[in-house]
């Protein structure tokens, strides 16, 4: 009887050892969407606002309202774009790529390309409470090897999740997190960028963007920590006509409108 106790707890431990060393049980998750982590600015780029006009006493002159709301997205776009670029590419990547288990965990191996220069990721996912824990760790070839750049936690019906992303290999300090949120039947969700780098004037910084339903049926509100100033910016994803909020720019808080054709109209 002895014997046999033995033997069926040896069973036990290979196979716990077995599933300690494969991967949880079940299919892998899906990955989080890729608005997760990237924000849409298309409703600002490649538009061409109408063109400036000489404008009465008191009176704005054409486009300006549209002209303003761009340029402040673009510099939010590009430092967005800047910092990002090598984490965005890598969680871009991953799709249709296959994951194996591993320690307990899923894992996706893969190379992809930022610029001429090859990069390998390894994305990890592991069951927690609720949902899913997600980890990045990137390597550039010639460079660093298995950054953990980000992690991340998001929802097993995929409505909600969280990242919080390192600034870089060369300055490994917590710098973003990103809050985000999505119905996917209603087509609707929110992101929010939140800069939390420690010592930097911009810590508390922010950028929410919006889907939602209505006349205007996105919007961007843009915090800057070190001047407590909040632009908002609401438009009408097929007309593209919107309005902006600006007190500091504008040196009021109404509403600065423009129409379909990018022109500045009365609110």
């Amino acid at each position: 009887m002895k014997r046999i106790i033995a033997m069926v707890l040896g069973l036990s431990l290979l196979a716990a050892q077995a599933c300690k060393d494969g991967g949880p049980e079940g299919p892998p998750p899906a990955l989080p969407p890729e608005a997760s982590m990237v924000a849409d600015f298309s409703n600002f780029q490649n538009a061409t606002p109408a063109p400036g006009i000489e404008a009465s006493p008191g009176a704005s002159s054409a486009g300006t309202n549209w002209i303003y709301s761009a340029a402040t997205v673009l510099v939010w776009n590009t430092v967005l774009a800047v910092t990002l670029v090598a984490p965005v590419a890598a969680f871009r990547a991953a799709v249709g790529q296959t994951p194996t288990g591993e320690n307990g965990a899923w894992v996706w191996r893969y190379t992809f390309m930022v610029g001429t220069v090859q990069h390998s990721a390894r994305l990890e996912a592991r069951p927690a409470t609720g949902g899913i824990d997600w980890d990045m760790y990137i390597s550039r070839t010639g460079g660093y090897t298995d950054f953990h750049w980000y992690e991340g936690f998001s929802r097993l019906d995929g409505t909600s999740g969280t990242w919080s992303l390192m600034l870089s290999p060369d300055q490994p300090a917590r710098f973003l997190d990103i809050a985000w949120n999505r119905n996917a039947t209603a087509a609707t969700g929110d992101i929010k960028y939140t800069n939390v780098l420690t010592g930097s004037q911009d810590s508390g910084s922010y950028i929410l963007q919006a889907i939602t339903t209505g006349t205007f049926d996105a919007s961007m509100e843009l915090g800057r920590a070190s001047t407590s100033n909040v632009t908002r910016i609401e438009w009408n994803r097929a007309n593209k006509s919107g309005r902006v909020r600006d007190q500091a720019h504008f040196g009021d808080a109404l509403w600065h409108c423009w129409d379909g054709s990018l022109n500045n109209l009365a609110c």
